[in-house]
């Protein structure tokens, strides 16, 4: 909902009510799909992304070529490969949405037709099937003429879910995909398409990321994650469902890993015998110094805590659990703290699994260019951008624009963000609202004194501040050709002022 009610207010079709955390739809505007639609569409009109797209002579605009353009266009700002996709895509449907002329020559990759018709369900539906003699299995249903009675129901219920065979007229026949399979003579190959297929099935995928982390059994993932299958089923129930799953996982970890000659033993196969008096930690431990068993409880831990940060987003609606906050006695805070400063020795799984449910992994900048955003919203509305720091409309914007002035005062905020707040021509010192006035007193300063070394005395402080401030500008590379104009028409050599 919160990158919903983003893209409305850049859009301009909500604003924020001011001090509280509640949204308005401007008088101005009808709420229907037409105004929507055309409030939008101009706006889409106007884009450069748009106007750069229709200058492409191509019959066709791949997705590729959105990318391409984005990235040109926003230069200074770094992403990943397939975040700029993500971010094509976005842009090619409100472009096919809005029925922009453009539209009949963008290509969308299309879904897979293994999954047509099952997009409604692919979030609750799994496979039960046992994926390490599934290229047997297929070969003889094959080798039978499509007789069912070699096979078994489990077979033929996967194998239908992933569209690969289907049933017409009560006669079993193989999909356009299932040709595909046939084709595959060598087992290699035949479980590699067929594990790209499962895949996208969410359950199989989400179970497959967590094993890849540790590889736990069916009693570990149940305590982990209780309300996987819903709260109707029972303890047996969800013991077969989750067995099934996690040999799905093994045999897409099996693939992933070029089908090694030994698979990797169920956590049942890791416990001592009756006659060892060791723990199943010290029994890992022997032979490996303790580095297989330290691996798993890292990762066994790591798992626990992305399940309480996952309640906490779903009763919070964020990841932004404050830094002391404890969840079932477990510091869940300081380990949401801790996962980004250390990101970079994360594995991609956890930053996937992080980043699903929206991790934030620098809040400090998103709650800046939120309270930038009100600020613009202000400026927008008043004209000006002189925020008091007892600002009853909106306390913390208030005291961010005071921390802004601080920290400018310090020497610390960043020439990017200097030069965002002064396009909104912010008022850096309250007492210094008007560069004209200042420059007024500066020349008078040189024609009493016959020079423009500005002492820091009480006299003269506010003076002071204000031409430093100018230095720094200078700089830093954000003092208008305008100002810059000015001091050289007073008679101030501009490169003292550089230096």
């Amino acid at each position: 909902m919160g990158n919903i009610l983003i893209e409305l207010r850049n859009f301009e079709l909500v604003k924020k009510v001011p001090g509280k955390d509640l949204f308005s739809v401007p008088e101005k505007y009808n709420i229907n799909e037409s105004t929507f639609k055309k409030v939008i569409r101009g706006k889409v009109l106007e884009f450069s992304t748009y106007k750069k797209l229709t200058e492409l002579k191509s019959k066709t605009i791949e997705i590729s070529q959105i990318s391409s353009i984005l990235q040109d266009i926003f230069k200074s700002v770094s992403h990943k490969e397939k975040t700029w996709k993500t971010y094509s895509n976005y842009f090619a449907n409100w472009l096919k949405f809005l029925n922009i002329d453009i539209t009949d020559r963008i290509v969308i990759p299309q879904k897979g037709k293994a999954l047509k018709n099952f997009d409604k369900e692919k979030e609750t539906i799994f496979l039960r099937s046992n994926p390490f003699i599934a290229f047997e299995m297929f070969n003889d249903f094959i080798n039978s003429g499509l007789d069912v009675s070699v096979t078994d129901k489990e077979f033929l219920r996967d194998f239908r879910i992933l569209k690969i065979i289907e049933l017409k007229k009560s006669i079993f026949q193989l999909t356009e995909l299932g040709q595909e399979f046939k084709a595959l003579n060598k087992r290699e190959n035949f479980c590699k398409k067929l594990s790209q297929l499962s895949l996208k099935l969410e359950k199989i995928k989400f179970v497959y990321d967590v094993f890849v982390l540790t590889p736990i059994n069916s009693a570990q993932f149940i305590e982990m994650y209780p309300d996987f299958f819903g709260e109707s089923k029972t303890v047996g129930t969800k013991t077969i469902y989750t067995t099934k799953l996690i040999s799905w996982a093994r045999f897409n970890n099996w693939v992933e890993k070029g089908f090694p000659d030994i698979m990797e033993k169920n956590q049942k196969d890791l416990k001592p015998t009756k006659k060892s008096r060791k723990s199943p930690r010290k029994k890992l431990t022997t032979g490996d110094n303790g580095i297989a068993a330290r691996k798993q409880n890292y990762y066994n831990e790591w798992l626990k805590n992305y399940g309480l940060l996952v309640q906490y987003k779903m009763t919070n609606g964020n990841t932004d659990v404050p830094a002391r906050t404890k969840i079932n006695k477990i510091a869940t805070g300081t380990w949401v703290v801790r996962q980004r400063a250390v990101k970079d020795s994360l594995s991609q799984v956890q930053i996937d699994k992080l980043e699903e449910i929206g991790f934030d992994w620098n809040p400090n900048e998103t709650h800046w260019q939120a309270l930038y955003y009100d600020l613009k919203t202000y400026y927008s509305e008043h004209k000006h951008s002189n925020i008091p720091v007892i600002f009853k409309e909106n306390p913390a914007l208030g005291k961010w624009c005071f921390k802004q002035r601080q920290n400018y005062r310090n020497d610390i905020l960043k020439a990017d963000k200097i030069k965002l707040l002064e396009e909104l021509e912010f008022v850096w010192f309250p007492q210094d609202k008007n560069f004209g006035e200042n420059l007024e007193l500066l020349i008078n300063f040189n024609r009493d004194n016959g020079h423009f070394k500005v002492p820091s005395n009480k006299q003269f402080q506010q003076l002071n501040n204000w031409f430093n401030a100018q230095k720094r500008h200078l700089k830093k590379g954000t003092l208008s050709i305008d100002k810059i104009n000015r001091f050289k028409q007073i008679g101030y050599e501009i490169d003292k002022l550089e230096k």
